[in-house]
Parts: structure tokens; C-alpha cells; sequence
């Protein structure tokens, strides 16, 4: 369904929340309106150096993510961790000054390599997670299993067995930069049900969030709407106020951040050990991902009678139709699912590469959780839109990349991630 043109409202009537590396994202804070009142936009975003002049965009389809919730994510996601997501109708000029608006208010990284592209006529309006009272945090949870051994090289089956995905790629991306990655966080502590655990992995990323000055991709933290910077004295200030914390009289901006950090892991740890959804996405990833993409690749091999090199190449684009399918199947092919590739079809290579790109969403999506005084915490599932088919190729070179520089230069006393 297609909600009334957005022009319905003024541009200032929108204030700025986030932004990831495809959309941005602003919260309605206009008068009461039938329509508008608790939502929130999402914009696609667009490379800064692009050349916006000229005409609109030719009119599209509605935004994909919007019939792939309703149509597919639905059969695996329960209704009541789905926000409300529907199509909208866009103006250029509108846009333009709702863009003039809203940089100020823009992280000044992102300026410099993205902005709301003017040009598109279709927007996507869904429910405000993060509301204009009491605050938020949005967790990015990442991968929650570790792979089966059954289809894991000789090369790699320790090290996939005994760090997650997660933790090898911070150590990857540490070495890459040459910086160290000052984290602890381990999504299988937060997906276990354990209390210490999952204590520990708040913690974490609390801490990340706090040295990182909220640069962080896995926790996001708002208050009254608005995104909370640990160095924005202001934005700290609206956090506490909204936690109803007591004033931080004398306190150093050092234990200002451990007090508010310590009483948001202590809210934030019963909701997470009470919801089923962290449980429900885990197992999601795990049975649409029980090859590891390295099975995925010898299947691709017996099937095609290729080499690696060919892996994930000219593979047609999966279509509304065969995602509705294969969410129908999945129960029936959950319980049939065989353990080892050997006993697989030929047959079965569309099938696996279609769940691949399933689990990936389902590995990619963020959870918000708001805390508004007086009510009981919300919890919605976000970021569920399809992955394409053209990931393939490079999924499998990270992830050759990944493992490989943890065997040559990882810690291997460190811990093992415990599934």
C-alpha cells in the first residue's frame, strides 16, 4: 500500500537519527498527524561526488525490502519482532531541502562519501523503533554458530571450530589496518542464554562503544530520539536524563560513561535473556548456513565440474516467487537437511545457495530495543532486505582471507569461542 505523498509534511518536520552505508534515516517530529506521527523514513543514500541535477529518477517499484518482509521474512520471523514498513511518495525539491536540513546533523565521515540521493521518487516510511521518549539501543549481533566440521578443509577446520566468524574478523580487520581492535565482544556469548555470558558480551560492547566514541557498527545507542555520542556532553546528558539517572556531579566524563554504561548492560540483560528472538535468529543462520560456504563451494565443484575460481559467477537472481517457495519448504528441508555434503544432489546446489543468501540477512540484521518509562521494552528485528546473488565471489575470497590470516598471525592460546 501507498501512503499519501510526503509533501503532506514540511521538511523540517524531520529530524535526522542514522545512517548506514546504504540508507539514512529520520524520525518524524512535525504536529500530530494521521499518517506520519510515530514513523520513520528511510532514504537511500548516494555516493557524495555524484551529480544529482537533472530530472528525477524514471517512477520504480516499491522498495524491495518492503514486499520481501511481508511475502518472505514473515515465514520465519514472528510478526511481532516486524516493524511496520510501507511505500512512500517522494519530491525532488522536497528532498532537497529536507537534505539541507539535515547534514548539519551528520556524522561529518559520512558527508564526506555519502548523501540522500534527491533523485528517487519511492522512500520507505516504517514504524520509529527508537520513538521521541526514553531511549534505545540498536545491536548488530553478527553471526551466532560456529560451522559444522563435516564440510571444513584440513586447512581450516581448527580455526573455524574454535574462533567465530565474528572474532576472526575483527582480528583480520585489526591486521589490516594495523590498529588494534580493542574489543571482547563475541556474539556467541550473547546468543548463548547464559547470564555471565551474556553480561559479558553487553559489557563488551558497551566498552566498544565507549572508546570507539560510537563509531561502533555494533551498538548504537539514542535518547529522546536522538543518537548519543560519548563525547557530546549533551547527548550523554539526555541519556541519563532518560535512564533517570542521578546528576554526575563531579564525576570525570571517564565514570560519567562506566556509570551510564554499567546501568544500561543492567536494563538491557534481563530483556535479552527473557526475548526468543536472539534464539530464533541463531537457529535461522545456523540450518540456512550447514555447509559453511567452503561445502558451499565443493558442492558448486561436483555439481558444475568447476574450479574455485568460478565459484559464485553467473548465477541468475533469485526471484520473488522462488524466495516464497523455498520459506514454505524450509521446515520439510530443515528436518531432511544432511549433515554431510557427500550425500547431497546435484539437485540441491540452487537450494543451498538460495538458503546461503537467507542466513546472510539473517546474519547482517540489527535488534532494537527501547526502554520508555512505564511500559514494557519494545523489541524489533531491522535491515532484513535480500542479498544478491553477486556477493558470492566475494563472500568466499573474504572469507579464504579471514581464516587465513587468523591461522598465520591469530592468538591461538586465546579462548575459544563456545558454541
Amino acid at each position: 500500500m501507498t501512503t499519501p505523498a510526503i509533501i503532506a509534511t514540511s521538511p523540517a518536520d524531520w529530524t535526522y537519527v542514522s545512517e548506514g552505508g546504504q540508507n539514512i534515516v529520520l524520525a518524524y517530529d512535525g504536529p500530530p498527524h494521521p499518517t506520519f506521527s510515530g514513523t520513520a523514513l528511510r532514504l537511500r543514500a548516494t555516493p557524495t561526488q555524484l551529480d544529482l541535477g537533472g530530472a528525477p529518477e524514471e517512477p520504480v517499484a516499491d522498495d524491495p525490502s518492503i514486499a520481501f518482509q511481508a511475502r518472505v521474512i514473515s515465514l520465519f520471523i514472528p510478526s511481532a519482532f516486524l516493524p511496520l514498513l510501507q511505500s512512500v511518495e517522494l519530491d525532488k525539491q522536497w528532498l532537497e531541502e529536507l537534505a539541507a536540513k539535515a547534514d548539519p546533523n551528520r556524522p561529518l565521515a559520512r558527508k564526506t562519501v555519502q548523501r540522500i540521493n534527491v533523485k528517487q521518487t519511492r522512500g520507505v516510511l516504517a514504524s520509529n523503533l527508537i520513538g521521541s521518549l526514553g531511549w534505545a539501543v540498536e545491536i548488530k549481533p553478527k553471526w551466532g554458530f560456529l560451522p559444522s566440521p563435516y564440510h571444513l578443509s584440513n586447512e581450516t577446520r581448527s580455526a573455524k571450530l574454535s574462533r567465530c566468524r565474528f572474532c576472526m574478523h575483527a582480528h583480520y580487520r585489526s591486521v589490516e589496518s594495523d590498529t588494534t581492535v580493542n574489543t571482547h565482544y563475541c556474539p556467541l556469548d550473547l546468543y548463548s542464554g547464559n547470564e555471565t555470558r551474556v553480561h559479558k558480551a553487553l559489557q563488551a560492547l558497551c566498552e566498544v562503544w565507549a572508546t570507539s566514541d560510537g563509531s561502533t557498527n555494533n551498538l548504537k545507542i539514542f535518547a529522546a530520539g536522538k543518537r548519543v555520542t560519548p563525547s557530546d556532553a549533551l547527548s550523554i546528558q539526555a541519556l541519563g536524563k532518560e535512564m533517570h539517572l542521578v546528576e554526575y556531579m563531579g564525576l570525570s566524563r571517564s565514570d560519567v560513561l562506566s556509570t551510564l554504561t554499567s546501568a544500561m548492560t543492567n536494563e538491557l540483560l534481563p530483556v535479552i535473556l527473557d526475548t526468543s528472538i536472539l534464539r530464533v535468529l541463531s537457529e535461522l543462520q545456523r540450518t540456512l548456513d550447514p555447509l559453511d560456504i567452503e561445502g558451499l563451494a565443493q558442492l558448486w565443484n561436483s555439481s558444475l565440474q568447476s574450479d574455485h575460481s568460478t565459484f559464485g559467477t553467473d548465477i541468475e537472481e533469485v526471484t520473488m516467487e522462488e524466495w516464497v517457495s523455498f520459506g514454505r519448504q524450509y521446515s520439510s528441508w530443515k528436518r531432511n537437511s544432511p549433515k554431510e555434503w557427500g550425500n547431497l544432489a546435484s539437485t540441491s546446489l540452487r537450494y543451498y545457495l538460495v538458503a546461503y543468501l537467507l542466513s546472510a540477512t539473517f546474519k547482517d540484521c540489527s535488534i532494537i530495543i527501547h526502554f520508555c518509562s512505564g511500559l514494557t521494552p519494545s523489541i524489533a528485528v531491522i535491515d532484513l532486505g535480500p542479498k544478491g546473488v553477486s556477493r558470492f565471489p566475494k563472500w568466499y575470497k573474504l572469507d579464504r582471507d579471514v581464516v587465513r590470516s587468523y591461522i598465520e598471525t591469530g592468538d591461538q592460546r586465546a579462548s575459544p569461542c563456545i558454541d
